[in-house]
């Protein structure tokens, strides 16, 4: 598994710049060996959607570096948008979702609390929530998704 997981961070190394350049962000990659090769699912993320055009382009712009890869011969790969519910699983997507509609739910409740991702840093996400900034430490969220009817008026 340890060898599996370099593999994953060495690829991220060198497609993130190319995806980062092209003006997204790479939200998640996942990597599985398969019985005669490999599969790789990339999700990325532009500030004005990514769509079918979008994620063509950055599969045929990323290839070239994955193909240097001896363990992804006879690759499939499959790259995509995180969607407009997408169940945020990370602390570093709270920052790439900045200015985006959220609900959150603490562990210590069962009442959402939606808004708008304010700002967060490595322990913290603010929520800006009818006027008001609410900070959540990220230990405190049992689960948090993505919701773009809070963005209605902005």
């Amino acid at each position: 598994m340890l060898a599996q997981e370099s593999i994953r961070e060495e690829i991220i190394r060198d497609i993130e710049p190319v995806i980062s350049a092209m003006g997204f962000r790479l939200v998640e990659m996942k990597y599985h060996r398969i019985k005669d090769g490999a599969f790789l699912t990339i999700c990325v993320y532009g500030q004005n959607g990514v769509g079918v055009r979008e994620c063509a382009l950055i599969s045929k712009n990323i290839l070239p570096r994955l193909e240097i890869h001896e363990e992804l011969h006879n690759l499939h790969l499959e790259v995509s948008s995180p969607g407009i519910d997408r169940r945020i699983r990370y602390f570093r997507e709270y920052e790439i979702f900045q200015g985006r509609g959220i609900r959150v739910l603490l562990k210590d409740s069962e009442e959402w609390i939606a808004g708008i991702i304010k700002k967060s840093d490595q322990e913290t996400v603010t929520i800006m929530n009818g006027g008001n900034d609410k900070k959540i430490r990220f230990v405190e969220i049992r689960k948090a998704k993505l919701d773009y009817s809070q963005e209605a008026g902005n």
